[in-house]
């Protein structure tokens, strides 16, 4: 394993500093039992496909789970792939791609669905969106199998939406926004809120798998509002905001409440306040209260303190402060429980 040398350290005061390496195998235990104090972690990035945010998270999965019992990770990926992804046994290449948006298709995520394939761990998404490619084979079939059995009718019913949902959203992709074709999509929605309505009457369904079902097809209503937003529009981004603290909410209140969950997520999202309603500043102060949210950004979004600092003690690669320390920066504040500033910021290679 390639050794990288590395030094974290904590404002632990508003004077001093305690400098942590990081060894072989990027033994981080002490930032862990930090984070451990909450039952939610939120693990960030300034901006998606960077090794050195994706390499520091990995490593704090995996002591977060061997160490505390951290068992689940719900990605900025898809809702609908990644219950739909749970029904098989993929290899952890095929895996990962099924799961996550394509800038995260790396070694450093590989690495982490080789170790979760080994151990218990589960991965789940928050996104209404899905992959490129507009169709997931995947999710399709298994939706389909659990709808037949409400009505083997439904069963092409549901294809076609799913066939229809991926013409507008590639269209509207392509900018293709007549008002004619808004008002198709509202038509469409409404046919899922019909397929939804005979879902929730039926008794052929356990209740667990319903629910699963009734949350897939509601992220599909919500997709196709998404796509009908104008681009350049920011409601797009609040939107999709909305939907996705939804998503997790339902996630952290469902099927994982007794569990610790760690979310992966861009630091934009996982912000407990900013100019606008993030993903974790609209969940409810019961969830966000027993959560520490972590930015990951690069060097040079640091304060003038902070980067004296880390050159005056030689930090190599990873510099970590609290936000009650008193260099954290003024303008994250309220924002972040802690952030971690990267000395490099290198692109990712993607696996293909």
């Amino acid at each position: 394993m390639r050794t990288y040398i590395m030094s974290l350290l904590i404002m632990l005061s508003l004077k001093s500093f305690a400098q942590i390496g990081i060894s072989e195998n990027l033994d981080i235990k002490f930032l862990a039992e930090i984070l451990n104090q909450n039952r939610i972690v939120g693990l960030g990035e300034d901006s998606h496909g960077y090794k050195n945010s994706s390499e520091i998270k990995v490593a704090l999965i995996k002591e977060l789970k061997q160490e505390y019992g951290f068992n689940t990770v719900i990605f900025e990926s898809s809702f609908c792939n990644n219950w739909a992804a749970n029904n098989w046994n993929l290899e952890p290449l095929d895996d990962m791609k099924s799961r996550i948006y394509k800038v995260w298709n790396t070694a450093e995520l590989l690495d982490l669905f080789e170790y979760a394939q080994a151990s218990d761990m589960k991965f789940f998404g928050c996104d209404i969106k899905g992959q490129t490619g507009y169709r997931s084979t995947m999710f399709e079939e298994r939706m389909a199998e659990q709808i037949s059995k409400v009505d083997l009718k439904l069963e092409t019913t549901f294809y076609n939406l799913e066939e229809r949902t991926a013409v507008y959203r590639e269209m509207f992709s392509l900018k293709k926004r007549e008002v004619a074709q808004r008002d198709s999509v509202d038509a469409l929605i409404d046919k899922y809120e019909i397929l939804s309505g005979q879902v929730k009457l039926s008794s052929r369904l356990d209740s667990t798998t319903k629910s699963w079902v009734l949350a897939c097809l509601d992220n599909r209503k919500s997709l196709l509002r998404l796509v009908k937003i104008e681009y350049g529009n920011f409601e797009k981004v609040t939107f999709r905001d909305a939907m996705m603290s939804s998503n997790l909410q339902w996630l952290l209140n469902g099927p994982f409440r007794d569990e610790k969950v760690i979310v992966w997520a861009a630091d934009s999202h996982l912000a407990k306040k900013r100019y606008f309603d993030t993903m974790i500043a609209l969940l409810p102060d019961s969830i966000k209260s027993n959560m520490y949210s972590m930015a990951i950004k690069p060097k040079r979004k640091a304060n003038a303190k902070i980067k004296k600092t880390m050159k005056n003690i030689k930090a190599q690669d990873y510099f970590f402060v609290d936000q009650t320390a008193k260099y954290f920066p003024e303008k994250y504040h309220g924002a972040y429980d802690g952030i971690i500033f990267c000395e490099k910021w290198e692109k990712s290679r993607l696996i293909e």
